[in-house]
């Protein structure tokens, strides 16, 4: 709390709040016995990529401390269509397409092709990452 009040962030704790399936399975599978403190912190989707890179540098010395700092889930998602996909399926292509972008983009250090990845990065409106969206289940 006090690196992002350093930052200029408005943050505020939860303490009652548990952890999404987002944080959960992966920790469960990297930690099974819960011997760890974990906090989460949410993605705010009505602020953008530029938010969300100011926030990751506020809390970036944790590292310099030992702190693991795990960003979990995916860079498509768009409910409604993966749901018409068998588990066993081969991705659809936009969706394999903006996962290499994204995968070279972030690999070879494009900030500014990532802050401004609606417009970059291809069929980024179709994979509904969450930062472009204010309706992230129903929106076409």
């Amino acid at each position: 709390m006090s690196l992002l009040s350093q930052a200029g962030f408005k943050a505020q704790t939860h303490p009652a709040r548990g952890l999404d399936h987002g944080a959960w399975v992966p920790l469960m599978l990297m930690y099974p016995e819960a011997d760890i403190p974990v906090i989460r912190l949410s993605v705010q989707t009505e602020l953008d990529a530029q938010h969300h890179l100011e926030l990751g540098r506020a809390l970036a010395p944790l590292r310099e401390n030992g702190v693991l700092i795990l960003g979990s889930g995916g860079a498509t998602h768009k409910l409604p269509e993966i749901y018409n996909y068998d588990v066993d399926s081969v991705p659809p292509d936009y969706a394999m397409e903006f996962d290499a972008w994204l995968k070279e983009a972030i690999t070879t250090g494009q900030e500014v092709a990532l802050l401004n990845y609606q417009n970059e990065g291809p069929s980024a409106s179709r994979n509904h990452p969450y930062l472009s969206i204010s309706c992230p289940f129903l929106c076409p």
